[in-house]
């Protein structure tokens, strides 16, 4: 007997049931895209940047840039329920990351200014029962009016999505950000979002909701080595503030040491008034490399610092070693679990704020 058969929680049947439902594209302009590069939203299409710039970059980055990592619609309904009908053209599974985090969708409410989680949409387990994607629904107690933030999948491209909501039910544009740029965020797998449980559930999807600020995701697995193609494109983005996270992928501390400042460089020359938060591996590496490369990214700030730049900042990871479960917050000693990204989107806020200008007394 399946576990799902002795278990009905834990059923996913991958098709909605449920009667009485309005289905909606996605592209209807009720629906407010943000984290997605804007050339890719005219063609209809769910990507972090542009085929030519990410193939220009490396192999890595244009074979990961159309995963949707970040990106999220707002809207708003008095629905008592809210389906998801999605088609997705190759599933991206991993041993140590649920499939509720790289292909499921999750859905937020933002009441008296604070969005909180309501619940997730997950896809179902059997690969032939979503082998071109999948529905799912979640319901309310009650029909009122709410500001919905509908969360994309960390790893998965998406090809096509509906929104079902009740027959007869209202829908209108959701609420905007503190400030009319996002932060954008470049680094690793950690910083796309591996190991996280829900969408939304990354420390940059957490910085989000903390600050209420917009988020442009680029992080990519393996592939955040600082090519200067990647910084001349970075430089061009609209953003309010950059974070850079991206030492874990650099080959070697000399590699590392090759690349950092000069990428840092080049975002500076592009845009001297930008503020930019850096910061390196969150978690011990398991080659003991972890206060080199450490040293390396500190190193990029105290120079710019001392060279009369004073909207750079450094932010050690040190901090989350100390804290009391540290050993609870990977999957794999290196990869953040829920607790680890919450534990990091508390350390990296103040600091975003303060460069920002922002009120962050009650993180």
């Amino acid at each position: 007997m399946e576990l799902n058969e002795i278990d009905k929680n834990l059923n996913v049947p991958g098709r909605v049931q449920e009667k009485n439902l309005c289905w909606h594209s996605a592209q209807k302009p009720e629906f407010c895209p943000f984290g997605f590069d804007e050339t890719g939203l005219s063609q209809g299409e769910y990507r972090r940047m542009p085929p030519k710039t990410a193939q220009s970059v490396s192999p890595g980055v244009a074979g990961l840039f159309r995963n949707t990592a970040g990106g999220r619609l707002r809207f708003c309904t008095d629905s008592d329920c809210v389906a998801i009908r999605v088609k997705v053209p190759g599933w991206c599974q991993m041993p140590h990351m649920p499939l509720t985090g790289s292909g499921g969708f999750a859905l937020f409410v933002t009441e008296n200014g604070k969005a909180r989680r309501v619940g997730g949409f997950v896809p179902p387990w059997e690969p032939e029962a979503r082998r071109e994607g999948y529905e799912a629904i979640l319901h309310f107690e009650e029909r009122k009016p709410r500001d919905l933030t509908l969360a994309f999948p960390l790893y998965n491209d998406v090809s096509g999505l509906e929104i079902g909501l009740r027959e007869g039910a209202s829908l209108s544009k959701g609420g905007s950000y503190r400030l009319p740029q996002p932060v954008l965020y470049y680094g690793s797998s950690i910083t796309q979002g591996a190991c996280a449980g829900s969408p939304g559930y990354h420390y940059a999807g957490h910085i989000s909701r903390m600050l209420d600020l917009d988020e442009r995701n680029l992080g990519f697995s393996g592939s955040a080595r600082g090519e200067q193609a990647m910084a001349e494109y970075i430089a061009a983005q609209p953003m309010c503030a950059l974070v850079m996270e991206y030492d874990y992928n650099a080959e070697s501390p000399e590699d590392l040491w090759q690349h950092h400042r000069a990428f840092y460089r080049t975002i500076r020359r592009l845009r001297p008034e930008l503020p930019i938060l850096c910061t390196s591996s969150f978690y011990p590496r398991p080659d003991g490399q972890t206060l080199a490369r450490r040293a390396i990214v500190e190193e990029t700030v105290k120079k710019a610092r001392a060279e009369g730049d004073e909207r750079i900042r450094f932010q050690s990871p040190a901090p989350l070693a100390l804290q009391d479960g540290a050993d609870c917050c990977t999957v794999d000693g290196v990869h953040p679990n829920d607790l680890g990204f919450y534990r990091i989107a508390r350390l990296l806020a103040p600091p975003l704020a303060e460069l920002l200008g922002l009120d962050a007394k009650n993180l």
